[in-house]
């Protein structure tokens, strides 16, 4: 192959291929590699402001390692100068195909950062032959200029929850744009203060324009997100909502088991996710059983058509008619005289506001679910994270959203 060919292959601007010479070292010690020379097609120099120059201050020999071939890796070896400019100084040459001060090309990082896409960073180091650190440094860069600053332009309506990052009540807020299903952006923790510097970020003019988050009924999120979005809706989300229905319910089936015959006892043991589960998905032998059990224990039989009653409150978009089937919902639920149940009722009463506000805009954030899953692969292909800023930029890289068409 000619000099000519070689130079269109690695295709380094500016520069062609002077010489190559492939080293072989001792089997079962180190990987082949092979030492490309490149020298200048112009002299001319380039200053980091962007100022050219014919002449240059002063150089020397670098070797910098550039993307494998085959079997071999390539050290590319080059004359860098440092140019005197009027303006700056004396400075080192900008390259375009090479970071400053970098010991690997643009296009090597940019490879490394696609194979952290896939495994994990020590993997890829093994693979490449390269230090983890390294590796996590250039995989971390990479994402930093793709991700940050972060978009925050056209964002309306949000939802916003808490995910476990590790043992230990340790914990990132996200933020999701409801609309594309984008993660926004992730802070560290899950207190108000965690919350407010999103919105600080965000600024006071684009959060004027958010016009309803989804959230549980965490006070934290209730006071940030009132403080800097006064005029928002806070739409609190129905499967958090149902899942302390649940808390109830179990509530009550241990109450019920321990006051229970060690007859009934047989019946209510293990039927925990039984009356959990939506009932009209019950078949077979599963719903026998649940029917004895509802007929044989009237609390357990309340709490759990207090469930099965209180889902259609969501289907509502009127919140005239809402209101009406709630307060009916919650008359029957204060006069069970089961003080779990009655204690959640009265809690949802005093959430009402957030509640009803699905009328306007049936949001939820179901989608952190899907997120929560994700993440919990991305922690496992690392074995965990140290760095949480780096978790964030490979949550946020994970959900880059879907662009939402605009209007023909």
């Amino acid at each position: 192959m000619s000099r000519d060919s070689i130079t269109r292959l690695f295709g380094i601007p500016g520069f062609r291929v002077a010489t190559t010479e492939p080293y072989f070292v001792e089997e079962g010690t180190k990987r082949p590699y092979a030492i490309i020379e490149i020298v200048r097609e112009k002299k001319e120099y380039q200053c980091p402001c962007g100022q050219r120059y014919e002449r240059y201050y002063d150089g020397d020999y670098r070797e910098v390692r550039d993307l494998p071939f085959g079997k071999w890796d390539v050290y590319l070896v080059f004359f860098q100068v440092r140019v005197e400019c009027p303006h700056c100084g004396v400075k080192t040459e900008r390259l375009d195909w090479l970071p400053s001060y970098g010991r690997n090309t643009t296009r090597l990082e940019e490879y490394v950062a696609r194979l952290c896409e896939l495994a994990s960073v020590k993997a890829v180091a093994k693979f490449l032959d390269m230090d983890w650190k390294a590796v996590k440094r250039i995989d971390k860069q990479t994402l930093e200029k793709r991700l940050n600053p972060p978009n925050f332009d056209g964002l309306r309506i949000l939802a916003i929850d808490e995910l476990a990052i590790k043992k230990g009540h340790h914990y990132v807020t996200v933020i999701i744009d409801f609309l594309t299903k984008r993660v926004v952006w992730v802070e560290i923790g899950r207190a108000e203060k965690a919350l407010n510097r999103f919105y600080r970020r965000l600024g006071k003019k684009r959060c004027r324009q958010i016009e309803a988050v989804a959230m549980d009924m965490w006070p934290a999120f209730q006071k940030a997100t009132k403080k800097h979005c006064p005029q928002a809706r806070l739409v609190f989300d129905k499967f958090h909502i149902l899942s302390h229905m649940a808390q109830v319910i179990d509530q009550v089936r241990r109450r019920e088991f321990k006051r229970a015959s060690k007859k009934t006892r047989e019946v209510i043991k293990g039927s925990r996710y039984l009356l959990l589960r939506n009932r009209a998905k019950v078949r077979g032998k599963k719903r026998i059983r649940l029917s004895e059990l509802l007929a044989l224990n009237k609390p357990i039989n309340a709490v759990h058509v207090s469930k099965e009653d209180l889902k259609p409150l969501w289907d509502y978009r009127s919140p005239r008619w809402a209101e009406a089937y709630f307060r009916e919902w919650y008359r029957r639920a204060i006069y069970s005289k089961i003080e779990p149940l009655k204690k959640f009722a009265r809690m949802l009463k005093k959430h009402w506001e957030g509640i009803a506000a699905h009328c306007f805009y049936p949001i939820h954030t179901s989608l952190l679910e899907g997120i929560n899953n994700k993440a919990k692969v991305i922690k496992r292909i690392a074995y965990g994270y140290h760095d949480i800023d780096y978790f964030a930029l490979k949550l946020r890289a994970a959900f880059p959203g879907i662009p939402i068409p605009s209007p023909t």
